[in-house]
């Protein structure tokens, strides 16, 4: 994935990390040939010189010592790096009950968007971002639309409204609400200047927001499904956490985090 999306972006740096636990007084810092040969990139960088980036993209290995999710974001902020890729691993119904892996650390801890790539997955070709009709929202669209433009891809949208116990299904489906109007308004302002044809489908649906949203992933069969996440917080109980950890544990798609 880390590949691909250099190639479609035309990145300048692709940086590999690899972080060890920390086993002595002084961290393990190899050099960057040392780092190449490194066990965890053997493969890697075979496979790297028979399908090789652009020529514009400096390819990098790093192996860091410490608590992975502190170090990965330590590299990504001295690399000044845009986005960080990790993979997500699949989970039993029983594990998903509770965080607190690399992945959800780095999503809490990172000041760059993560991309958190699951199994057997190529590329990204479609997109869709879930709002919730704020500003901060809109700075989760943003990242999402300069991402699509840069590899390629198609974006929608997506936010859900409360549910009304007394609401008609017809009216429901009939007549969006102010908020979500004005969402599309501003959606449209954002994109229609710089590119009056990407201007982005918004769908308005009622109900639990991680239902929905996982829905709609399904009926658009998006391959990228972008949240806003809070940075912060301790480890926990995934009921108790917010929007984003819960569809960082469900989503069945890559998931995009950007950090609010």
């Amino acid at each position: 994935m880390g590949v691909d999306v250099a190639r479609r972006s035309g990145a300048r740096r692709l940086t590999f990390v690899n972080v060890k636990a920390a086993g002595g007084a002084e961290p393990y810092r190899p050099s960057r040939r040392e780092a190449r040969e490194e066990p965890a990139f053997a493969e890697l960088a075979r496979w790297l010189d028979t399908q090789p980036p652009p020529d514009s993209t400096t390819i990098d290995f790093r192996v860091e010592s410490g608590v992975p999710s502190i170090e990965i974001c330590r590299a990504a902020e001295e690399r000044g790096a845009d986005l960080l890729i990790l993979g997500r691993k699949p989970r039993s119904q029983a594990n998903r009950l509770m965080v607190g892996d690399t992945a959800d650390a780095v999503a809490r801890r990172s000041l760059v968007p993560s991309l958190h790539v699951p199994p057997r997955v190529e590329g990204v070709n479609s997109m869709l971002v879930a709002l919730d009709g704020s500003e901060r929202g809109l700075v989760v669209f943003r990242t999402a639309a300069n991402l699509a433009a840069a590899i390629g891809a198609t974006i929608r949208a997506v936010t859900v409204e409360a549910a009304l116990a007394d609401e008609p299904a017809e009216l429901v489906a009939g007549l969006p609400t102010a908020r979500s109007a004005r969402l599309l308004d501003r959606l449209r302002g954002m994109l229609s200047a710089e590119q009056p044809t990407a201007v982005p489908l918004l769908e308005a649906r009622r109900g639990d927001v991680v239902e929905q949203v996982l829905v709609a992933v399904a009926e658009t069969a998006a391959d990228l499904l972008v949240v806003g996440c809070h940075r912060g917080g301790p480890p926990g109980v995934v009921e108790a956490g917010s929007v984003a950890r819960r569809l960082e544990h469900l989503a069945p798609c890559t998931l995009l985090t950007v950090p609010l």
